[in-house]
């Protein structure tokens, strides 16, 4: 509860204060699939649902985090020949 603006006093309930602080480290997640959709945010806003599980180690960061829709497509280079790149060297 020391994440509450201390000028709310107790004008707040404990319970939402501390779903809406778990809604929000759900949100901020480094892996985009990791975090809720807005569907799962609104029911949680409204009363509808409980607050996602959040890990209680920070998350590693991920890069790059492809949508699990992405995971069966073939990445492969068959059929084509990659060309390579000007080098960029310094001044």
């Amino acid at each position: 509860m020391e994440a509450a603006d201390p000028r709310m006093g107790s004008l707040f309930a404990e319970e939402e204060m501390r779903s809406v602080l778990l809604l929000g480290l759900a949100c901020c997640h480094p892996n985009p699939n990791q975090r809720p959709s807005m569907k799962t945010v609104l029911k949680v806003l409204t009363g509808e649902s409980s607050p996602p599980d959040v890990p209680t180690e920070r998350p590693a960061f991920v890069w790059p985090a492809m949508p699990t829709s992405f995971s069966d497509i073939d990445y492969s280079l068959t059929g084509s020949q990659i060309n390579s790149l000007t080098e960029l060297t310094g001044r």
